[in-house]
């Protein structure tokens, strides 16, 4: 074999290593998210903040005294006075959602904040 043909036969290789390596990678994604937001869902939720976060274009909170964590993709609109949830959400304000609810509620200071999120169904 050539060079060229050598050059040519590793890119190839090299291209369908990463196809399917980022296929992969995506279905393994899609399912934790999709795993992670059925937990949210399936669960009742009330208590305080312990830590909220960011996580890949997500929120990630945890409740003070339970050991899950909870990730989800809150809307921002009226219903939270176009608030962004990861900057007005802080340690010790209360989060209160039903089990299979489509509305979280945030409480701070007696003020409250409702929040719609993405369903990943």
């Amino acid at each position: 074999m050539t060079k060229k043909v050598k050059v040519i036969a590793s890119t190839i290789i090299v291209l369908i290593v990463l196809i399917v390596f980022f296929s992969v990678r995506k279905k393994y994604e899609d399912n934790r998210w999709k795993n992670e937001f059925i937990h949210f869902d399936t669960t009742y939720i009330n208590g305080e903040i312990e830590y909220v976060a960011l996580a890949s274009h997500a929120v990630v909170f945890k409740i003070k005294g339970n050991t899950s964590k909870y990730i989800f993709s809150p809307n921002t609109n009226e219903l939270n006075e176009k608030r962004i949830f990861y900057h007005l959400a802080e340690k010790g304000d209360t989060i209160i959602k039903g089990k299979f609810s489509d509305t979280l509620k945030l409480i701070i200071n007696g003020d409250e904040y409702l929040y719609t999120f993405d369903q990943l169904k």
